[in-house]
């Protein structure tokens, strides 16, 4: 009997030891991203190449008969830049094959307006070929940006023309070897005007016209592994600006949509201010796993600018953006312009280098690889399979799990001795979800937990950027959720401390003040365009700057240590400009210096069409006028209403006789408001000034932050 009973025991034993090391993972959790959108995430970081006749022409869009004379980038270095963006964590190059101007980079059989008619390399260099092999060379990806708009095919608009840019689609998935993306723009919407062979004219019905169906099929078959990107997807979709900021201002971006309507074969809402909340935020719960792509420019503008020299973003707002996209579990998409040449400006390396610089030291020190874990449960109680040693093993597909009746759990993080920290990043697990409501974090304090922080929409990767450094040696997570988590990292960094950029303002009367946040040991500004040293102006109060140039300003210590510098480019001073027309409240918005104010015509009672419209400015005395600014509303959510797309300027030295100086389109201004610059022909010797208003991008009425102008010496 005692054998028997040992036995039964045993057999008991064994059981209960196979039942204690095996239970099912948890159930997936709504809609899941593909294996291409998971190598999408995995990427986090890339960058972008616009390079074309554009970059020589001060242009932002090509009108489609630029001279391929214009193409000839004798000192571009591919490897030198892949290079460089490899520093900084990029882990791919997204390059534009074929901008709007229909432009081809490659030499392609379709069309003679390719490079192969540029003199680089005697007509017998291919760009996209270039971005191919150093990407290749140095392990990182490449995706193409194919146009659909072309304004250079006489043919645009014809049956005969999607053949065309399907040939030249099936050409980069063949020729340049795995894609990991394929970028289609979705500019101009609706219609827009071009070359087209000759004919210099508006074509319409872009929407309905595209076949989608068969170009996206194209990919698929291709280049499987490829996501697509469109403004809504399918595989990801645009952030809603071209700043870089997923979740601008609820700080919540989620990788899922639930939108209705239809709109390249993902819907639509109706409204333009609803469609880019939805881009922007995504949607709880949503129909589609489409996360987003935040893409923006190292400079003011993608292609390059002569005059954006001084518009090379700092590494700490690189930074900063980094955060508002990976840091939200988007993706970080940064144009880095080039010059005719090919070639970065020293700006602009200095400041990838200092982003470089920036991100090691901050992530290079994790403090939580040493620290204690302590979870409210542990799936099963397998700590094996579901414990928080998944949590630091550098697999974001391994995960601490809880029990399917636990949705709401938390951990304690107990560190060897105090640490101080900032930033608190999250993952889960998404090929289970996006799984987690919300999370909320808790500070030991004075004997009690305090909560200091909380966050939603955690996904491929949450950064919790605290609002002040954390000094101590216990936090607490708390996990909302319907079901059970599924979380793959926790970490705790630092950041760097880092001088404070100092604001820079002026006033319609001329008077310039530098302000802080925090006070600061000294501040020194420059106006003669140089960089600020020890040794500059040191700003005590407002000082006169009534004329046009640019004010540099940067903080420094007591030991002579500079922070980040601030440069701010004002047109002419407008302290003597009036308005003369609309007679309304609010007019003087237009001229007052502030981008954050801005005058409308909007009327409540007015439910008729757009009309034209006009403003006239007296600036007070006669001037040589050679650049027109308009700066489009700032407000939130970057929205449109009233922004102005057609225009036309006319000067006047008596505000009788007026010249026509200028008429046109403002190219892309939809997804860059920022200010729109109307270079002259010629100099006009001007008085007064007339902006007439003949197109706006939504509703019937104009909108406007501030109207400048600029004059040569």
């Amino acid at each position: 009997m005692s054998c028997k009973l040992s036995f039964t025991l045993l057999c008991i034993a064994m059981l209960a030891s196979c039942i204690s090391t095996k239970m099912d993972p948890p159930q997936p959790y709504g809609v899941l991203p593909t294996d291409r959108q998971l190598a999408w995430h995995e990427m986090e970081m890339y960058n972008m190449i616009e390079f074309n006749q554009n970059n020589a022409l001060d242009i932002h869009w090509g009108w489609g008969n630029e001279s391929p004379e214009l193409v000839n980038p004798v000192d571009f270095d591919a490897e030198k830049i892949v290079l460089l963006a490899k520093k900084i964590g990029s882990k791919g190059f997204l390059i534009n094959a074929k901008h709007h101007g229909g432009f081809c980079m490659w030499p392609t059989k379709t069309t003679d307006y390719n490079i192969s008619k540029s003199p680089w390399k005697d007509g017998k260099g291919d760009w996209v070929g270039e971005w191919a092999k150093a990407c290749r060379q140095h392990g990182l990806k490449l995706g193409l940006y194919l146009s659909p708009w072309d304004r250079n095919a006489a043919c645009f608009g014809t049956p005969e023309y999607l053949k065309m840019y399907k040939e030249q689609l099936t050409e980069l998935c063949t020729n340049y070897g795995e894609l990991f993306t394929l970028w289609f723009d979705g500019a101009p919407g609706a219609g827009g005007s071009g070359y087209y062979g000759g004919a210099n004219e508006y074509r319409g019905g872009f929407i309905e016209y595209y076949d989608w169906d068969n170009i996206y099929a194209i990919v698929r078959e291709l280049q499987p592994n490829a996501v697509i990107f469109n403004d809504p997807g399918p595989d990801i979709r645009w952030v809603g600006n071209e700043d870089g900021y997923a979740g601008r201002y609820k700080k919540t971006c989620w990788a899922t949509l639930f939108p209705e309507g239809n709109w390249n074969m993902r819907p639509r809402p109706n409204s333009d201010g609803e469609r880019i909340k939805m881009l922007n935020e995504g949607q709880r719960h949503g129909k589609y796993w489409i996360p987003a792509e935040c893409d923006f420019s190292l400079k003011r503008r993608f292609a390059y600018h002569t005059t954006d020299s001084l518009t090379t973003k700092s590494p700490q707002k690189l930074f900063d953006i980094y955060l508002a996209s990976v840091g939200l579990g988007q993706g970080f998409d940064m144009c880095l312009p080039l010059t005719p040449k090919g070639v970065m400006e020293w700006r602009d390396v200095k400041s990838l280098e200092g982003f470089a610089e920036l991100m090691n030291k901050t992530f290079s020190k994790n403090f939580i690889k040493r620290a204690r874990l302590v979870p409210s449960n542990v799936r099963g109680n397998i700590t094996r399979h579901y414990g928080t040693a998944k949590l630091t093993d550098n697999d974001r597909y391994s995960y601490w799990a809880t029990d399917d009746t636990v949705t709401n759990a938390s951990l304690m993080i107990e560190l060897p001795k105090k640490q101080v920290f900032n930033l608190i990043k999250v993952r889960e697990n998404i090929k289970l979800g996006q799984r987690i409501d919300s999370m909320k974090v808790d500070a030991w304090v004075d004997g009690g937990w305090k909560e200091i922080a909380e966050a939603t929409s955690i996904g491929a990767c949450r950064i919790i950027r605290l609002e002040n450094d954390l000094n101590t040696d216990r936090i607490r997570l708390r996990f909302f959720a319907p079901v059970a988590l599924a979380v793959s990292e926790v970490s705790l960094f630092k950041e760097p401390d880092n001088l404070e950029a100092p604001k820079i303002y002026r006033k319609k009367d001329g008077m310039v003040s530098i302000r802080t946040d925090r006070p600061v040991i000294s501040i020194r500004y420059t106006t003669d365009g140089t960089e600020p040293s020890f040794t500059s102006n040191e700003y005590k109060e407002p000082f006169l700057f009534d004329k046009q140039g640019v004010v540099r300003a940067a903080v420094f210590t007591s030991d002579k240590k500079s922070g980040e510098i601030t440069s701010v480019i004002f047109d002419q001073c407008k302290k003597n400009w009036k308005i003369i027309s609309p007679v309304k409240s609010g007019v003087d918005n237009m001229i007052d210096d502030n981008v954050e104010s801005y005058f409308h015509t909007y009327d409540a009672g007015n439910k008729k069409e757009f009309v034209p419209d006009e403003v006239i400015v007296d600036m007070g005395t006669t001037i040589p006028v050679s650049e027109i600014i308009y700066t489009p509303r700032q407000d939130m959510y970057r929205n449109v209403d009233g922004v102005i797309e057609n225009y036309e300027i006319y000067l006047s030295e008596d505000g009788l006789k007026w010249e026509m100086a200028s008429k046109g389109v403002f190219q892309n201004i939809r997804q860059t408001l920022v200010p729109q610059e109307i270079k002259l022909n010629k100099v006009y010797r001007s008085r007064y000034l007339k902006f007439v208003v003949n197109g706006v991008l939504e509703k019937n009425f104009i909108s406007v932050a501030e109207i400048g102008v600029r004059t040569v010496d």
